[in-house]
């Protein structure tokens, strides 16, 4: 199972004309992989893999009305820490525009509902708790 959670704290840019609008999020996941249960050298019952990020599995999330390309993630962007048990907790912050269709009539009385729908893009949505 892996477990997801999406955090959104600032919304960075609004378009009506273009009918978008970008936020700044960091997804939090957590799973467990016998396959990396060691002995922490750290002495805290962790280990940061972020020098080698890319040799672990990890889950690919997307998000079904995403508009603009994924800009390749930095390692600043991403941060995976396997405890000794072989939980591992994954990291991702980056920006994101997505669509929504505005309405700004009752401006500045209107409100807006614009939804954000995630997927797992490698994995069996039966493994994957959201």
């Amino acid at each position: 199972m892996v477990g997801y959670e999406l955090r959104a704290p600032t919304l960075s840019e609004i378009s009506e004309v273009q009918t978008y609008f970008r936020l700044v999020l960091t997804e939090y996941m957590v799973w467990i992989d016998k396959r990396l249960v060691h002995q922490a050298a750290n002495g805290v019952g962790y280990t940061s893999f972020n020098t080698h990020i890319d040799a672990i599995w990890k889950p690919i999330t997307d998000f079904e009305n995403r508009i603009n390309r994924y800009p390749k993630l930095s390692k600043l962007s991403r941060n995976v820490l396997v405890y000794e048990n072989g939980t591992v907790t994954y990291t991702v912050r980056r920006s994101v525009k997505f669509f929504c269709q505005f309405f700004f009539i009752d401006l500045p009385f209107d409100s807006h509902k614009c939804t954000v729908k995630v997927f797992i893009v490698n994995e069996d949505k039966s493994v994957v708790q959201m």
